[in-house]
């Protein structure tokens, strides 16, 4: 048996016009044959307006219930009645996901955006979908300027009758403290490095710009990861809520060019370029652009017209000379290039330790690239300019891998001097000085300047090449992996002293010991047993046994 008000379900729930609301009014009126209709058009509208939502199904609500004898001022004192009547068998019918989004109005001011409805409810974007145009077919929302409204009627009856449960508050509420939460550091790290790739250059104002920021982050996250497929999902939601936010395909192009994608890298670039409102924004996109060509394409004379684009758009700012510097010194433009190194460390007064890691990196790596034009016989003038690139080191705290990599290289390249004294102490000392740093390193990064040492162990000096081959060789990462606190490996020895590393006692916390209190003929690279003692600069090893190997 169909229900009072059932064959209504298609039946507009959205307010009339004035004139509508009136003509409607009488129709029914005089249809069961009653004298409302004889009202004037003010009282009727009154009527509508202030207690009847202008909807039609309350006006039938209310012509039926005096037509049946209730008195109408009892009528219009039971509006819960009548949102029932109206609202309550369109709602039974509706799919769980649609009901989550009518409860979502309730906690979002009565409006919303697609982007809104995607972050704080669980389901596919075929899902949403359909529940979003279910809702709009039952008209208790209505579509206006790419926002979504719920009608007051609607409203006061989800209120009532099935507001959100705890858990949805809750849930809610989280999301929005975590967008929050991410929107803070997008601006902090937008202020801090605005020339980093995984930074995004936000814009705020409205709620679909802070969602595409938040999708866009996610997909820089799962980039990290190497997680295509989600991360391009991300993308593809940033760019169905904001499709002009040039960021979307800056970090889309980014992000394409870490897949190997070179023809979508490219034109998502020249699209992000397109779109951008600033000289600020121009300027970000063209230096990552430049950034590519150099890096993924080995093309610098596409890398100089996009670094010197963004020179235009924003003159004089560190990042750009820094990366100018490395352009002018792969096109061999060397003298430009420390012109430029010493702009940018004019401009930079105080700068950060990316910063000076970036600065170090760019100079040794300029200084690397010159001496590769010199002769074998120029092995004095090689180690001067090597020498140069290492003293830069000085101004940075603490040195980063990449920074470190580069270090390599350019003892790389001194190592093949091995016949000349100094530069074989420079290269010993300076990976002492560093050793830390590049014991982080994996042994692919080590594996040539080792090679190289151990091809010439003969002509090198032996305290030298110990200590070279303590700083390169495997066996740190094999002590690394000892767990027994009374066993490690001998990793560095000097003259009447040395060190033993293990997974607790690591580089600059090895242990301390002295050769009277080990085997003869102690070498670096050693695995040994040992006895734990207090000395008086900390724990030191004693009664040390060379351990021999199954």
């Amino acid at each position: 048996m169909q229900r009072l008000g059932e064959f209504e379900i298609r039946q507009k729930i959205e307010g009339l016009t004035r004139q509508d609301a009136i003509t409607y009014f009488r129709e029914l009126s005089k249809y069961y044959g009653l004298e409302v209709h004889r009202k004037e058009d003010e009282e009727i509208y009154k009527i509508i307006n202030e207690n009847l939502y202008n909807n039609p199904l309350s006006i039938k609500w209310y012509i039926s219930g005096i037509y049946s004898g209730t008195d109408s001022k009892q009528m219009l004192s039971h509006k819960d009645d009548l949102i029932e009547f109206c609202v309550s068998n369109i709602f039974d019918k509706l799919s769980n996901i649609s009901k989550k989004i009518l409860q979502l109005f309730l906690l979002q001011n009565n409006k919303l955006t697609y982007g809104l409805i995607d972050f704080y409810i669980d389901g596919n974007e075929l899902e949403l979908r359909n529940a979003i145009n279910e809702l709009l077919s039952t008209y208790m929302i209505q579509a206006s300027s790419g926002e979504y409204v719920m009608n007051d009627m609607s409203r006061e009856y989800i209120s009532l009758k099935y507001p959100p449960s705890n858990e949805f508050v809750k849930s809610v509420f989280q999301k929005r403290k975590e967008l929050n939460g991410m929107l803070q550091k997008v601006k902090v790290n937008s202020e801090q490095a605005p020339f980093n790739p995984n930074t995004i250059s936000p814009r705020l104002n409205k709620i679909d710009e802070q969602l595409a920021t938040y999708h866009l982050k996610n997909a820089l996250n799962y980039g990290k990861e190497k997680k295509w497929d989600e991360c391009m999902e991300e993308i593809a939601k940033a760019s169905s809520i904001d499709p002009d936010y040039f960021e979307t395909y800056k970090v889309k192009a980014f992000l394409e060019a870490e897949k190997g994608e070179l023809y979508g890298a490219i034109n998502n670039y020249n699209i992000a370029l397109s779109k951008c409102t600033n000289d600020k924004e121009r300027a970000v996109v063209c230096y990552l652009f430049s950034i590519f060509y150099t890096v993924k394409m080995q093309d610098t004379d596409s890398a100089l017209e996009y670094i010197l684009k963004a020179d235009d758009y924003l003159p004089n700012t560190n990042e750009i000379l820094l990366e100018k510097v490395r352009v002018f010194t792969f096109l061999g433009k060397y003298d430009e290039a420390e012109k430029l190194w010493i702009q940018a460390k004019e401009t930079d007064k105080h700068p950060n330790l990316r910063t000076l890691n970036i600065m170090a990196n760019r100079y040794m790596d300029l200084k690397r690239r010159q001496t590769e034009l010199l002769q074998k016989r120029d092995y004095v003038e090689k180690y001067n300019i090597i020498k140069q690139g290492i003293e830069v080191l000085e101004n940075v705290g603490s040195i980063d891998d990449k920074t470190t990599v580069t270090l390599l290289k350019l003892l790389t390249n001194l190592s093949y001097s091995y016949y000349h004294k100094e530069s074989i102490e420079l290269i010993a000392d300076t990976l002492d000085k560093y050793s830390y740093a590049v014991s982080k390193l994996d042994r692919s990064s080590k594996a040539k300047l080792l090679s190289n040492i151990q091809a010439h162990k003969e002509e090198i000096k032996e305290e030298y090449y110990d200590s070279i081959y303590s700083n390169l060789s495997a066996f740190r990462d094999e002590a690394n992996e000892i767990i027994s606190e009374n066993e490690g490996v001998v990793v560095k020895i000097k003259d009447t002293y040395g060190f033993i590393s293990n997974a607790i006692h690591t580089n600059k916390n090895a242990l301390f010991f002295s050769k009277n209190n080990a085997y003869n003929e102690i070498k670096v690279g050693d695995k040994v047993s040992f006895e734990l003692y207090t000395a008086v600069k900390g724990i030191g090893a004693k009664n040390i046994k060379k351990l021999i190997e199954n």
